[in-house]
């Protein structure tokens, strides 16, 4: 693919896309509605193989100006997160699922010739076993459900497109759109600001990988044989990232020095799972490369360089934005 559009390209992990396709010489396109600003894009600005549309998922012209003269689409955009997507379910379902169908209607329509979907591996929910691609799906919250519910509507696609349904593994790390919802990233931050690293719950599992790391995953997937890739769900992640959320608290407080540990088990997250990475692995060669360990160390150094004013910020949390914005 020569020509690609990334939905969501001014997000957390949708900029990372962007550098690496503009890197690989390949041409971007952006649909973004700037919800949590656009900077993060301003590096690119002067790239005569950069395009942004400032335009909105839920807006068919928008979609249809987006997707004019595309080979690719890596659809990134949506709500994020359980609790910004429970704030307001029904943009939630406007946004994640609807816009969804119209986006993959519009593609095969405008003859593009690959549709990748980003999804979670928070499809899986809670259970005891190592969760695969061809496992059964437990969702425990509506941000999973909104997922599984994107992924229902492009199965039952009728389409010559390549799709495929990425389900990403928990993202933490250092963006030019940063996040500090996130587990990594948060109890990082706190550790540093409050000197305490705070567990909610400890014993649930969860994977991990590096905003970057699936960039460059979602790149790997756009440009591999249709053979490899169409019709097919990966999980995006490393087997050794699959942590419980107490050992990543010691890790958080062995990394912070002047930082304590603090674990409280009346909290529990009721979402626990341990995903397997081997397809994705065997199948396309992929493998992260930056540890739960360089990422902590990413975010304390951000944070003590001052880049980051103050981590509690609105815009670095899904959340809170979308209290403020959502009409």
């Amino acid at each position: 693919m020569d020509k690609i559009l990334i939905t969501g390209g001014a997000g957390y992990i949708g900029s990372h896309v962007v550098e690496i396709l503009l890197m690989n010489n390949k041409q971007v396109r952006v649909l973004d509605n700037g919800m949590f600003g656009l900077w993060s894009l301003y590096p690119f600005h002067e790239n005569p193989n950069f395009e942004l549309v400032e335009g909105d998922l839920r807006n068919i012209s928008d979609i249809k100006k987006s997707v004019r003269n595309i080979d690719g689409v890596i659809h990134l955009g949506g709500i994020v997160g359980n609790p910004a997507c429970s704030y307001d379910k029904l943009t939630c379902q406007d946004v994640n699922v609807i816009a969804t169908e119209r986006l993959a209607a519009a593609s095969s329509e405008a003859g593009v010739s690959r549709f990748i979907f980003a999804s979670s591996c928070s499809v899986y929910g809670f259970g005891t076993q190592v969760f695969t691609e061809d496992s059964a799906l437990n969702p425990v919250d509506y941000y999973a459900e909104s997922k599984i519910a994107g992924e229902e509507v492009l199965k039952k696609f009728k389409t010559d497109m390549i799709m495929s349904t990425c389900r990403f593994a928990t993202v933490f790390g250092a963006s030019r759109r940063m996040r500090f919802d996130l587990a990594v990233n948060g109890m990082t931050a706190s550790a540093l600001y409050d000197g305490v690293c705070h567990v909610h719950g400890g014993a649930e599992w969860r994977p991990f990988i590096h905003c970057h790391d699936i960039a460059i995953a979602l790149c790997k997937i756009s440009c591999a044989s249709e053979n490899l890739v169409r019709n097919q769900v990966f999980n995006i992640g490393s087997d050794d990232m699959n942590i419980t959320l107490a050992e990543l608290g010691y890790k958080i407080g062995k990394l912070i020095k002047a930082s304590r540990v603090e674990i409280n088990d009346t909290l529990s997250d009721n979402r626990s799972y341990q995903v397997s990475f081997k397809k994705i692995r065997e199948c396309l060669g992929f493998t992260s490369k930056v540890s739960i360990n360089e990422g902590i160390v990413q975010i304390k150094n951000i944070i003590e360089s001052h880049i980051i004013p103050i981590p509690t910020l609105r815009i670095y949390s899904n959340l809170k934005t979308t209290e403020q914005l959502v009409v």
